[in-house]
């Protein structure tokens, strides 16, 4: 029973996660919502059913955005910056300043290659070199206030959250 709970837990959540992306796809502007969005789900399977069951969670959505979608750009920005969820937990566990260099190498890392796949895939997207640079600061500040969202949102989640959407009753 106990396992049958969790697979439907977890399909509800990548079903979730495939809907909003796939509504937020006609809109070119929402592309990095509709991430953020989607990720909530893997956060909550994180939070509940570990990191095994995030990352399937996370590669089931992925695969279906990608074959699902209209917009590829959206299933690949998915696949750069949803997975932070489960690994920002994974980095809290370390300590402050390894966190910190951490956070800071996947910051970089994944600016980087959202930045060389729309330049390699989608070049119509960005046509100058400038808009090219402000991409990559953009990039870098929306994956910080992306890092104290889930911080706050860990924190919200186990005091309010959990026990207003009555998951704690699901799991128990």
């Amino acid at each position: 029973m106990r396992k049958t709970k969790n697979l439907t837990f977890c399909s509800i959540m990548v079903a979730l996660s495939v809907v909003l992306l796939f509504i937020c796809s006609f809109l070119e502007s929402l592309n990095l919502t509709a991430v953020l969005l989607s990720s909530i789900c893997v956060f909550v399977v994180d939070e509940e059913l570990h990191m095994k069951r995030a990352l399937g969670v996370y590669l089931a959505t992925g695969i279906l955005a990608f074959l699902l979608l209209p917009s590829k750009l959206i299933a690949i920005e998915y696949f750069i910056y949803a997975l932070y969820p489960v690994l920002k937990r994974q980095i809290g566990k370390t300590g402050r300043g390894v966190s910190i260099i951490l956070k800071g190498i996947y910051i970089m890392a994944a600016t980087v290659g959202d930045l060389a796949v729309i330049k390699l895939f989608f070049p119509s997207e960005i046509e100058s070199q400038l808009l090219y640079i402000l991409s990559g600061v953009v990039g870098v500040i929306w994956i910080i206030l992306y890092d104290l969202f889930y911080s706050r949102l860990a924190k919200l989640y186990h005091f309010k959250l959990r026990h207003q959407l009555r998951i704690d009753k699901f799991f128990d």
